[in-house]
């Protein structure tokens, strides 16, 4: 079990996760577990409608859960910026194909400040 000092500075810190393995099971029951503990507030990056379908499936609120699909976002261009910042020799269509994924997406959310922190791994190894 985590120390209670740890999980206070988590509940303090009111951190917004960005978790961009939208579609796996675990994940969903992991956001909603954070949520339900006050450790932080959960990002699911996807498409909103399968991911409501996938929740309501397994019987998962969604309440204190933020859904948000790379294509419809509105800060959009702040992740290009920050994608071309870090990649200067990139094209904006580049980096637009990029952020359409999730893992990027993610990334690039937590990069411009857009999000505290993102975890994955769950389904995308970060090696084998």
């Amino acid at each position: 079990m985590l120390d209670e000092s740890i999980l206070a500075r988590a509940r303090a810190a009111n951190a917004r996760v960005a978790l961009p393995e939208s579609e796996d099971e675990r994940v969903l029951r992991a956001a909603a577990a954070l949520v339900e503990a006050k450790l932080a507030r959960p990002v699911l990056i996807g498409d909103e409608t399968a991911i409501q379908t996938h929740m309501r499936d397994l019987g998962i609120s969604e309440d204190g859960i933020e859904l948000v699909h790379p294509s419809t976002y509105q800060d959009t261009d702040e992740l290009v910026a920050c994608y071309q910042q870090r990649r200067p020799k990139a094209s904006e269509t580049i980096a637009l194909r990029a952020i359409e994924r999730p893992l990027f997406f993610a990334a690039l959310m937590t990069a411009a400040g857009k999000s505290d922190a993102m975890l994955a791994g769950a389904v995308n190894a970060t090696s084998k």
